[in-house]
């Protein structure tokens, strides 16, 4: 997913006071996403691969894959929020090192992160609803949490379905508790891992052209070299 990023990659090779070698974007932190989209990829691949195993008509085959599948999920959940924080972070500090070394206005792209915030959305609420502690252990009640999303949160553990004939629309999420007139303001989102892979690889297909654009707008003016440090491509 992200090997192109360290295609066009930039190193910053530091002369005084004190020698050094860095790469633009950090070569540790491209390193961790490629290992976590990867990882990520590992249970989806999981899940299809189980799905295709299950005989529908057995119900204890599938409670059994219910909760193998509930496991992946809350795993697939984290590890998607892994990758975008870091994701996040790389992209800042690309942006603030490019402006340093180049002189070159290197601002992050407002639009583009507004984008990438609302698109992942679903996946970070239902980490901060559900897989990371449950509304139920720490509940905010600053952004309304009541009674009835700390039971709508831990319902989401126990509540699954899928749609017949079609093992692969497994879906957690699909629970709304209501008292008489009362709801709670935070809704719970539905996580289906067979769709949200499709969505997630376009995701951070948009996230790797964000850097690739930044990291190709300096290629005419690379390499640069000064009394302190010298900037260069490196072929990979």
């Amino acid at each position: 997913m992200f090997k192109e990023i360290n295609r066009h990659k930039i190193v910053v090779r530091i002369k005084n006071p004190i020698k050094g070698i860095f790469s633009i974007p950090r070569g540790d932190a491209w390193l961790s996403i490629q290992k976590i989209w990867g990882m990520s990829e590992w249970i989806y691949k999981e899940f299809t691969e189980d799905a295709k195993k299950i005989n529908a008509k057995n119900f204890l085959e599938l409670e059994v894959f219910a909760l193998r599948n509930i496991s992946r999920t809350l795993s697939y959940i984290m590890h998607l929020y892994l990758l975008e924080g870091i994701l996040r972070r790389m992209y800042k500090d690309m942006c603030i090192l490019i402006k340093h070394y180049t002189n070159i206005k290197c601002e992050e792209n407002t639009l583009e992160l507004k984008s990438r915030k609302e698109e992942f959305e679903n996946v970070k609420e239902f980490r901060h609803m559900v897989a990371a502690h449950t509304v139920y252990s720490t509940p905010r009640p600053k952004r309304g949490d009541c009674e009835l999303t700390e039971a709508m949160s831990i319902n989401s553990l126990l509540s699954y379905s899928w749609n017949a004939g079609n093992i692969q629309t497994f879906t957690l999420g699909e629970v709304e508790i209501i008292s008489g007139k009362r709801e709670s303001i935070r809704k719970m989102p539905t996580i289906k891992i067979f769709t949200l892979q499709k969505e997630m690889k376009s995701h951070f297909s948009k996230w790797k052209n964000m850097f690739l654009k930044k990291l190709k707008s300096i290629d005419s003016i690379i390499p640069i070299e000064t009394e302190s440090f010298k900037i260069e491509k490196v072929s990979n």
